[in-house]
């Protein structure tokens, strides 16, 4: 009869133990799982994709499921009245929040939004929206708008082509792919120019038998409207690309 008690005594004592390393175990997984998220912080202008794992929150950090997600709450968040910023809204020019509409020198409405520093970060003519990537200084001059962009070196370019154009130069040569457009520099030294570079995917054939989707570029001259198309290296084995 001891001998029972003893067996049922140290039974009980080994199903506890190995309830506490379940336990602990469960724990463990619940703070390193591991998932994607598309986030934010509050040193960033960008919805990003990146993997977090276990208690990754920090103050200012923002995760969601989706891209869109996340650009609604960046956009919302980011984004502050031109009164806080001691942003100048010029003759000729409509503010609402971070917004400026503004006519160009061709009679072209332009959208302009600011980022919470007062840089701008997209410009948008007839729904073409270009993400900026360099820095952009505005002018008015008889009510009309131009834009400049501050290269490396210090010097400074006209953008005398605006991202519809852009656009549609892209369309001309490439056909329409959706384009995401972004205005950057390219070049280093004297070579040095902002460009539209305009990306895309375009489907075509390997080998004239396998179905491929391959990306492709086209980079606007911002000052010209000259245009350069890049394709993947083997698209010369590849009908349609």
């Amino acid at each position: 009869m001891p001998v029972l008690i003893l067996s049922i005594l140290v039974g009980s004592i080994i199903f506890g133990m190995i309830g506490i390393v379940n336990a602990a175990n469960d724990s463990g997984n619940q703070t390193t799982e591991c998932k994607n998220y598309f986030w934010f912080d509050d040193a960033t202008n960008i919805c990003a994709q990146k993997q977090f794992c276990g208690l990754y929150m920090y103050q200012g950090l923002q995760t969601f499921d989706s891209k869109a997600q996340c650009e609604k709450a960046l956009n919302e968040s980011k984004f502050v009245p031109y009164q806080k910023q001691n942003i100048t809204c010029e003759d000729g020019c409509k503010c609402v929040g971070a917004v400026k509409s503004c006519e160009t020198e061709n009679g072209k409405i332009m959208i302009i939004t600011a980022g919470n520093s007062g840089k701008i970060i997209t410009i948008e003519v007839d729904k073409t929206k270009a993400n900026v990537s360099v820095d952009l200084e505005q002018e008015t001059e008889n009510n009309k708008t131009k834009i400049k962009a501050t290269l490396s070196d210090g010097k400074k370019s006209e953008i005398k082509i605006m991202p519809n154009t852009a656009s549609e130069t892209a369309i001309a040569k490439l056909g329409d792919l959706g384009f995401t457009v972004e205005l950057k520099e390219v070049g280093k030294g004297d070579n040095a120019k902002p460009v539209y570079e305009l990306t895309g995917n375009k489907q075509g054939k390997f080998l004239g038998i396998f179905k491929i989707i391959a990306k492709v570029q086209a980079q606007v001259d911002a000052g010209t409207g000259n245009v350069k198309v890049i394709k993947p290296w083997w698209s010369f084995l590849a009908t349609n690309i």
